[in-house]
C-alpha cells in the first residue's frame, strides 16, 4: 500500500544515504519550521517493499562539484541555498 513518509535531510553540503523501502519517488526537499528549521524530504513509497540503501547528494549555490544522479529540488536554510540531487538505490 502507497504511502508518503517523511525524512530528515543532514545539514550542510555532503553525500548521504537514507534507508527508504525500494522504488521510493520523491516527491519535494523543504525547510520545515520547527523550534530548530531542519530540512526534510517526503516521498512516496510501497510500505511492504523491502529497505535499501538510497544516495543523495547536497551542494550550495557556487560550489564545485562532479554532477551525478538527478536533480531533486532546492531548498533555503538561513539564507544559505542547497540543491538537492538523487544518486539511486544501492543493490
Amino acid at each position: 500500500m502507497a504511502v508518503i513518509w517523511k525524512y530528515d535531510i543532514p545539514p550542510g553540503p555532503s553525500k548521504f544515504t537514507l534507508w527508504m523501502p525500494k522504488k521510493a519517488s520523491i516527491l519535494t526537499v523543504q525547510e520545515q519550521q520547527q523550534s530548530n528549521p531542519s530540512v526534510v524530504m517526503w516521498a512516496l513509497v510501497e510500505a511492504d517493499y523491502p529497505l535499501v540503501n538510497h544516495n543523495f547528494m547536497t551542494v550550495w549555490t557556487g560550489q564545485e562539484f562532479v554532477m551525478e544522479g538527478g536533480y531533486v529540488g532546492t531548498f533555503q536554510v538561513l539564507g544559505l541555498v542547497y540543491h538537492l540531487f538523487d544518486l539511486g538505490e544501492e543493490d
